[in-house]
């Protein structure tokens, strides 16, 4: 069960941030809703983009500490990624990793198909923390590493969130948040 207001839920974002990146940088985070908490079905499914490791494997556990059945979503380390999945699932938290290129809109039409998990019942909760940054000078940025950096932050997110919609339309509830790292600004 979810069970924190808003500024509580902000605090364990920014911690999990915290623990994530050793303390360095404090992860920005804005709200799509008025509240985290609020009338409606408690969460108890939440989607984490970017969820294998650093930031959002971090916020992934602590939504699953909190009771919540939480899938990450990764794009290529299927031994990192599983690996994760495996060793929260052996302390009893209900994580499971699926493999989804977020800047990919038929990654996201499969992943939240009929007849899937995610496609069935869908998520309350959507935290997008998928990102990597492909950092230079602009006059020497390559047009294809630029491409890359904008389809996965801002593609990305768009069509998460348009994927998840679905499901918290239905149920009349849910919740997304955007994570952000300088990195990734």
């Amino acid at each position: 069960r979810l069970g924190l207001d808003r500024g509580a839920f902000l605090g364990r974002l920014t911690s999990c941030a915290q623990i994530a990146t050793s303390g360095c940088y404090i992860a920005r985070v804005m709200l799509l809703s008025s509240a985290v908490s609020g009338s409606g079905p408690v969460a108890r499914r939440a989607l984490v983009t970017g969820g294998s490791r650093g930031i959002g494997l971090s916020i992934a556990r602590a939504l699953a500490a909190d009771g919540m059945h939480v899938f990450v979503t990764y794009a290529a380390d299927d031994a990192g990624a599983q690996g994760a999945a495996a060793q929260a699932q052996a302390e009893g938290l209900h994580l499971q990793a699926l493999r989804c290129d977020a800047a990919d809109p038929g990654a996201w039409d499969a992943l939240f198909a009929r007849g899937t998990s995610l496609g069935d019942e869908g998520v309350q909760v959507l935290v997008h923390a998928a990102g990597f940054a492909r950092d230079g000078l602009l006059m020497t940025m390559n047009p294809a590493d630029f491409d890359a950096v904008v389809g996965v932050h801002l593609r990305g997110a768009f069509l998460a969130s348009r994927a998840a919609l679905r499901g918290m339309i239905a149920a009349r509830w849910g919740r997304i948040v955007y994570i952000s790292s300088p990195t990734a600004t």
